[in-house]
């Protein structure tokens, strides 16, 4: 008679190790959050990733970039996780306008007080018995007027995108912590 016996100690060692590894992912989803933060990051720098975002026309007009004209939008993002997830986010109320784009007017319509002001006007815009500031500059008075929001289409400009290229990063890390 032939006995075989076999010593699993080593693999069950390493399968518990595993297991306890899986169920508690914290430092590997740390790092992950981290890297879809800097992700989001770099498509702010290249004005859009995969893709390139339509140029916003102050951003053409200024010689700036889009969706950078403060950095309110871009230094606002955040990061939490947790044993089996990983978030970035931002509290900006304008950030889904951005990220998913509106149509003219999407968001309804408001009474809105335009408060006094100079401004210039065009030589058609003249009229008989309109006073003038000086050639070219006229006085509006403060008014009200009704407002479509936004006043005009807003392209989507798809921030909170993480590419293939960054997902890469994000499966090396998870790799090395299953691997440790």
């Amino acid at each position: 008679m032939i006995t075989l016996k076999i010593d699993d100690n080593d693999i069950k060692r390493l399968l518990d190790d595993l297991s306890r590894r899986l169920d508690d992912m914290s430092p590997a989803m740390r790092a992950v959050a981290h890297e879809m933060k800097n992700s989001v990051l770099k498509n702010f720098e290249a004005e859009g990733r995969p893709r390139r975002w339509k140029p916003s026309k102050r951003a053409l007009r200024e010689h700036g970039k889009t969706l950078q004209d403060k950095g309110r939008l871009a230094g606002s993002f955040s990061t939490d996780h947790g044993r089996n997830y990983a978030e970035v986010g931002t509290s900006v109320e304008y950030a889904p306008t951005h990220q998913f784009g509106a149509r003219k007017g999407e968001f309804g319509r408001k009474t809105v007080t335009i408060k006094a002001h100079r401004r210039k006007v065009k030589s058609r815009d003249i009229r008989k018995g309109r006073r003038l500031l000086a050639q070219g500059v006229a006085f509006v008075k403060e008014h009200q007027r009704i407002m479509e929001f936004p006043w005009g289409d807003i392209p989507a400009r798809p921030f909170m995108v993480v590419p293939d290229e960054d997902m890469e990063d994000i499966k090396d890390i998870l790799v090395r912590f299953i691997l440790k």
